[in-house]
């Protein structure tokens, strides 16, 4: 949660300013603000499962090369509902969160 919030507080005058979210900088940062908290729990997963901050690094990096490919796949919406950090990839990031929170809850369980 700290690394979220911190990630996502970096970000903030970048997206008030439009960055990302051209047509809605205001939205746009309130839904990064919440991008950068689930996509934190999978670049934490990933760290802890590798004992490396590489891992996360690749994982974060290639998202960022990516994204430019979901908005040129993507036609219509807003860019508040469409591509990587987006309404939709917020959704998408909910349920592997919520897959992690699972199998971690199971590996931990005594057998």
């Amino acid at each position: 949660m700290v690394t979220g919030i911190l990630w996502g507080l970096w970000h903030v005058p970048l997206t008030l300013q439009g960055y990302g979210y051209p047509s809605h900088p205001v939205g746009g940062t309130l839904v990064f603000l919440v991008y950068a908290l689930l996509f934190a729990t999978i670049l934490t997963f990933v760290r802890l499962r590798a004992g490396s901050v590489i891992a996360p690094a690749i994982l974060h990096g290639t998202a960022d090369a990516t994204m430019l490919l979901t908005l040129a796949l993507v036609r219509g919406g807003t860019d508040l509902t469409t591509g990587w950090g987006s309404l939709s990839c917020l959704a998408v990031l909910a349920v592997v969160d919520a897959a992690i929170a699972v199998a971690v809850a199971r590996s931990s369980r005594p057998t």
